[in-house]
């Protein structure tokens, strides 16, 4: 990240333009983003030109999930400067993020600087991932360590990877890797919980959950969601609902995810009208939400109201989640 502000014009002092500029650094790293966000915008609205400036934003929307807006922003920033350092690979992030793998790999075409050569070897791992090469996935992770081999953020990556590959004893070995490196204890355990989740641990999940006290803001949101779909699992109804009654309004992809796990609980209970609500709140955050778009037809289905649940399974169907597609045979064909 660049804190420097290279514009001369502006109608903030100096003194002011220094203090917003520590403020929304300040914000960023406690992950407070909207008083984060706040201070960059006024700061952009006072120096327009400033590329340093443009170039925070977009990172720090591409963090807080909008990638969307990170790609807009980094295109108006490539388009006026196209030597500005790092943009090129920022852009491919920002497009894997958002879904976009045509423009993320030829992004990832473009020299980068030598110093973010593991970024860059990460970048095509992700990539591969979405590809399903995850032969491909590997040796590029196995580069990116090479160029950075104290990286605990690469460990993490692959202890995820190997934990989806149902493979726990490499999963807990990059793990101790991770934390070897300086991976944050909270971090370690959410991956530990995900562990004991793979082998139908769910008990000893929620216990590794436990052991993280005072979370930082960057994990919170994480943790509270995966206890109270553990606690859902468990069917321990009215804590999972206590550990979702805070749903965090500056990360539009989590609310909606926690919204719609709030939505399934419902369900679960038979409170066919809250969980319509929840489901339709999701969708309101994150139109692309699968699983918000299953539980509103469901919901539609308990409420007697099949002719709408049926375009609900449809556009969850369409979206990639193959268990609606049980539901269309069953009740809509």
């Amino acid at each position: 990240m660049v804190w420097s502000i290279s514009g001369t014009q502006g109608q903030l002092s100096r003194t002011d333009s220094a203090l917003l500029a520590a403020e929304s650094r300040q914000a960023w790293l406690d992950k407070d983003y909207p008083t984060a966000l706040a201070a960059l915008r006024r700061l952009r609205e006072a120096y327009p030109q400033d590329d340093n400036l443009l170039f925070n934003l977009a990172t720090l929307y591409l963090e807080t999930g909008e990638a969307a807006v990170s790609l807009r922003l980094l295109g108006e920033l490539r388009s006026r400067n196209p030597a500005f350092p790092l943009v090129g690979l920022k852009m491919a992030f920002a497009a894997l993020a958002a879904g976009d793998t045509a423009v993320a790999r030829r992004h990832l075409k473009e020299p980068v600087p030598a110093d973010a050569t593991a970024d860059y070897w990460r970048a095509w791992a992700y990539l591969s991932i979405v590809a399903g090469d995850t032969v491909a996935a590997i040796q590029f992770w196995g580069r990116s360590l090479r160029e950075w081999p104290e990286n605990p953020a690469l460990y993490l990556d692959l202890a995820q990877f190997f934990l989806l590959q149902g493979d726990t004893v490499k999963a807990r070995r990059e793990l101790a890797s991770a934390e070897l490196f300086g991976a944050a204890r909270g971090t370690r355990l959410i991956v530990e919980a995900l562990l004991h989740v793979k082998a139908a641990r769910l008990q000893e999940a929620l216990a590794a959950l436990e052991l993280i006290k005072n979370p930082s803001a960057a994990l919170e949101d994480h943790v509270v969601l995966l206890k109270a779909w553990l606690l859902a699992r468990l069917e321990r109804w009215k804590e999972a609902l206590i550990q979702l009654q805070n749903i965090p309004e500056h990360h539009p992809l989590v609310a909606s995810l926690m919204l719609t796990l709030r939505s399934a609980i419902h369900h679960m209970r038979g409170n066919f009208q809250e969980a319509l609500r929840d489901a339709r709140k999701a969708l309101e955050l994150n139109p692309g939400n699968a699983a918000a778009w299953l539980n509103k037809g469901v919901a539609f289905a308990h409420l007697n109201r099949l002719s709408e649940a049926c375009p609900c399974w449809k556009k969850a169907f369409e979206l990639g989640l193959m268990m609606a597609k049980t539901y269309l045979e069953r009740q809509c064909y």
